[in-house]
């Protein structure tokens, strides 16, 4: 079972923000991470109190809590399927930072219709666009149909910023297995025209 000693890291989508992350060459071992999940998350919540707290230029002090964030993260990553109820934490955290880094794990770890649910009621609060982003992105991931209602709200709102929008549109096609955009064309419009041609969807 992915958590324990020893196994692997959860399934990531290359492209994805913490598939990224943990391709990096930089990446640690992940059978380091033989913490609880609950440490991680306080050494992650510690990190970044104290990184909002280092006064402006002080670079190395930044980068040395920076890295410590993500290096919790990585725990958390690490520790899989038990590191939920703190990703979930986090994206009721009053910090859009906490929120968005909560986004991006359950996007990797969490898979059941809850989580989607609790991903959607995040995206109807939600004003910050990074974290609305990371939002968007996690739903697409973990390629659940019952977020389209909600990707699709936010792909037709003109009013909305273009590139949640364009983002909008790209985990709809994740999450219908296809990849809009890839001629050329608009990943937003091509989004659109899809739904309007499949209005019957599961």
């Amino acid at each position: 079972m992915f958590g324990q000693r020893g196994s692997p890291p959860p399934p990531l989508d290359p492209g994805s923000e913490l598939g990224l992350l943990w391709a990096h060459p930089d990446a640690p071992d992940y059978a380091q991470f033989t913490q609880p999940a609950a440490k991680y998350y306080q050494q992650y919540l510690e990190a970044l109190a104290a990184w909002k707290g280092v006064r402006r230029g002080d670079r190395k002090a930044s980068r040395d809590l920076w890295t410590r964030q993500v290096m919790a993260s990585w725990g958390l990553l690490a520790r899989g399927r038990e590191s939920l109820p703190f990703a979930l934490q986090l994206i009721h955290s009053d910090d859009t930072d906490a929120r968005e880094q909560g986004a991006s794990l359950l996007g990797s770890l969490g898979k059941a219709p809850s989580v989607t649910d609790e991903l959607v009621k995040m995206l109807e609060s939600e004003t910050d666009d990074v974290a609305r982003d990371s939002a968007i992105i996690a739903l697409g991931e973990m390629r659940s149909k019952r977020a389209l209602p909600t990707l699709e709200k936010i792909l037709r709102d003109t009013t909305a910023d273009g590139d949640t929008r364009w983002t909008a549109g790209e985990s709809v096609g994740r999450v219908v297995r296809r990849r809009f955009g890839k001629s050329g064309g608009s990943v937003t419009d091509e989004a659109i025209a899809w739904l309007d041609a499949h209005p019957q969807r599961p």
